[in-house]
């Protein structure tokens, strides 16, 4: 197994050695230290806890950092010593930082001995390459002044001059503490101490305490103050150090004085509350170092101290102003605080007081008191009451008279309030028992009533019982009577009886009582009606006619009928019949009605039903009668036609001209050519079933006279100073013509054989117009020009 030694110089250079048992690393002479990596965590331990070694000549070695040379397995025995020294790399460098060389074996490898005796008193062994074993004991305390030698064998450490160091021991520094202090809870005290060193200087102090703080002071004593509100048992522990890293440490022990704490207080400062109220206060009370109680008192009212960390205040009873509450805190060991608080108690209105008996009875529709007694401490006051099941009056007696509602029984509640001049109210109320008392039945009856003789009324009556149900009934003397569910009582009196007579009502309750009414009744002397008979259904054509029979007749008189009928007309003939006429063109269902009346005006009415049958009617024409037209104009005839009982068709013809019938109502009227005289136009109108009517309008065709006719030739040529002719033709249909004819510039002849002879004037040459007129014997003309 092999090791890495690594050896480093100051300035950070380093060189790494792979050492295996026998391997030789060459140090030069001069100081070297031992520098532990990656190595232990326990402490080598000689008495004064560090290890100076020296050569002859003045250079050290110093293992400084031998706390990291030993690991969690090096055994150390009682003295605090070990045995072996585990490492896993040791460095050798000198104070100008250059590397040492050192020879390992498996032997040997220094020995401490004793400076004055030359004694062996600890060897120094390679074990292997993680161990060096002490093998003897090393023992130097902090008085001792010998000194000790590190040699060097010859076969372990080979140092290029070999020679013996001495192993001085570090006195540890000198500590002396005051070793006990009393002090008094929350107070503080001061401890005396001195620290030196025979052999260096001080460079640390440390002071710790369990319970308290602590501050080291520059006159050499330290200031300790416990933990606020500690007391008991303290340790100050006192640690000081050297420049060597050597340490002692002395403890002092310290009794803090139990001192009581006063208790602390807070109050609520202020508070307001009204006359007669209460209210709360708020307050904590404590204690450090035990328990507390807590009192208070009020100048004006009444305090509670509750557990829940509050005061209860009531003021004394209509009390208003200020007040003081004046809390006190006590802890177990006597110690108090005080604290105040200002009450503001604001003036209230005292409500007034109210007394009412509590309970009443009273029997069903009477009546009773109920004594009252109201009042108030600062002013009047006024009482009113209400009930809710009947009347109550508030008497200036100090009673209320009480009235059930009528027929009312049952429990009851009047409500009392009392009111003071400042408007506060007080309410009581008085529990009434209404005793039930059985209520006769109400009856009323209609008291007159009058019918006639062999006919029925109904007299109306109204029974009830407010505190149970009820049965009626009733008697007539000379009649029957039946009492109906509606309130009504019909009564008949007997076949064919007139005169008085009176009908006796009677009610009755559940309880038995009875109450009974009354009413006079008058049955008038009645005439018997007649007696009619009629035929009951008839059929009849529509525009036709047909008879009724009929019987009318009275048991005490005569009779007279009449008959009216919705659709038609009737008469009611002496031979017991009635003769019916539908309306004109009606037909469908009728009613005739037929009434009887007797000498005494009693009257029997009867109908008969009528079926009207459906029967074509022509249809109906109306045409203008007569018109006149000037021979070949044209003239309109007004016509209607029209059919009750479905549509027409309407057709017209004339002897000497033709006709258009129009959609209008009209029919146009043309005379044939030159026709005058009288002329007739035939009209007929036929409805959908094939009726016709037929019409005619009588014309008169004024003669007018025709306009003759002329035709003429209508261009000629001839040369100058020559003459021509033009044909012409002149005629009229109803007379005889003559025809003229003149021209511009020439001379015309009109001859009898239809020509007319034209010669311009001399010389002339250029147009001309004749001009041809033609007229005839009256009057009438034509013209026609020639170019």
């Amino acid at each position: 197994m092999a090791t890495n030694i690594t050896v480093k110089s100051p300035n950070g250079e380093s060189t790494i050695y792979d050492v295996s048992k026998n391997d030789i690393i060459n140090v030069k002479k001069g100081d070297y230290v031992f520098v532990p990596e990656q190595s232990t965590s326990l402490d080598l331990q000689v008495v004064d806890g560090s290890l100076s070694i020296k050569f002859p000549d003045g250079n050290n070695v110093l293992v400084k950092n031998v706390v990291n040379l030993i690991t969690e397995n090096s055994a150390i025995d009682s003295n605090g010593l070990m045995d072996k020294l585990d490492i896993t790399a040791i460095s050798f460098l000198d104070e100008n930082g250059d590397f040492k060389e050192v020879d390992f074996f498996d032997k040997l490898l220094a020995l401490i001995e004793d400076s004055a005796s030359g004694n062996q008193v600890q060897s120094i062994n390679y074990v292997d390459d993680s161990t060096l074993d002490f093998t003897n004991k090393l023992n130097i305390d902090e008085n001792s002044n010998e000194s000790t030698r590190l040699r060097s064998s010859i076969d372990s450490v080979n140092f290029e001059d070999n020679g013996t160091t001495d192993i001085v021991a570090n006195v540890a520094p000198v500590l002396i503490l005051d070793s006990n202090k009393t002090v008094d809870e929350d107070g503080t005290t001061k401890i005396n101490f001195t620290a030196s060193d025979s052999d260096g200087i001080i460079t640390s102090i440390n002071v710790t305490a369990q319970n308290g703080t602590v501050v080291i002071n520059n006159d050499g004593t330290i200031t300790y103050t416990p933990n606020k509100d500690y007391n008991g048992q303290d340790t100050i522990t006192v640690t000081v150090t050297d420049d060597d890293g050597a340490t002692t440490t002395q403890t002092s022990t310290i009794t803090v004085n139990d001192v009581n704490d006063a208790p602390t207080l807070e109050v609520e400062t202020t508070k307001t509350v009204d006359e007669d109220g209460s209210t709360t206060i708020t307050f904590s009370a404590s204690d450090v170092d035990g328990t507390v109680s807590t009192t208070a008192v009020a100048e004006h009212g009444t305090v509670v101290v509750n557990n829940d960390g509050t005061i209860t205040y009531t003021p004394d009873a209509n009390y208003n102003g200020k007040d003081t509450i004046t809390v006190t805190t006590k802890d177990d060991d006597g110690a108090t605080v005080t604290k105040t608080s200002a009450i503001t108690v604001n003036d209230v209105n005292d409500a007034p007081t109210l007394e009412v008996e509590t309970t009443k009875t009273v029997d069903e529709d009477g009546s009773t008191t109920i004594t009252f007694s109201a009042s108030d401490v600062d002013g009047t006051v006024s009482t009113t009451a209400v009930a809710e099941h009947g009347t109550v009056v508030v008497n200036n007696d100090g009673t209320i008279t009480y009235t059930p509602d009528a027929n009312y029984n049952g429990k009851d509640t009047i409500t009392v309030t009392t009111k003071d001049d400042d408007g506060a109210t007080v309410t009581k109320t008085s529990a009434i028992t209404v005793n039930d008392v059985n209520d006769a039945p109400t009856l009323e009856v209609e008291t007159t009533k009058t019918v006639d003789e062999d006919g029925s009324t109904t007299i109306t009556f109204s029974a009830s019982d407010v505190d149970g149900t009820v049965s009626t009934t009733a008697v007539a003397e000379h009649g029957t009577v039946v009492v109906n569910n509606d309130g009504t009582i019909t009564y008949t009196p007997d076949a064919n009886y007139n005169g008085k007579d009176t009908i006796t009502v009677t009610t009755k309750d559940d309880d038995g009582a009875t109450v009974t009414k009354t009413s006079a009744i008058t049955v008038n002397d009645v005439n018997d009606a007649p007696t009619l008979e009629v035929e009951t259904t008839k059929t009849v054509d529509e525009d036709g006619s047909t008879t009724i029979t009929f019987s009318a007749s009275d048991v005490d008189g005569t009779v007279s009928t009449t008959a009216v009928a919705e659709h038609g007309t009737v008469v009611v003939n002496n031979d017991g019949t009635i003769t019916y006429t539908p309306d004109a063109n009606y037909n469908g269902k009728d009613t005739i009605t037929v009434t009887t009346k007797d000498d005494d005006g009693a009257t029997v009415t009867k109908t008969s039903a009528i079926t009207v049958n459906d029967v074509n009617d022509a249809p109906t024409l109306e045409v203008e009668t007569t018109k006149t037209v000037d021979e070949d104009g044209s003239t309109t005839i007004t016509f209607s036609a029209s059919d009750v009982d479905g549509t027409v068709s309407t057709t017209a013809v004339a002897e000497h001209g033709t006709v258009v019938v129009n959609n209008d109502g009209t029919i146009t009227y043309t005379p044939d050519a030159n026709y005058n005289g009288k002329d007739t136009i035939t009209v007929t109108t036929k409805d959908d079933d094939g009726a016709t009517v037929t019409k005619t309008s009588a014309i008169t065709v004024n003669d007018v006279n025709d306009a003759p006719t002329l035709e003429v030739e209508t261009t000629k040529t001839v040369d100058e100073d020559g003459s021509t002719t033009i044909t012409f033709s002149a005629s009229d249909v109803d007379g005889t013509v003559s025809t003229t004819a003149v021209a511009e510039h020439g001379t015309v002849v009109v001859n009898n054989d239809g020509t007319i002879t034209y010669t311009p004037d001399a010389n002339y040459n250029g147009k001309d117009t004749i001009t041809v007129t033609t007229k005839d014997d009256d009057g009438a003309t034509v013209t026609k020009q020639v170019q």
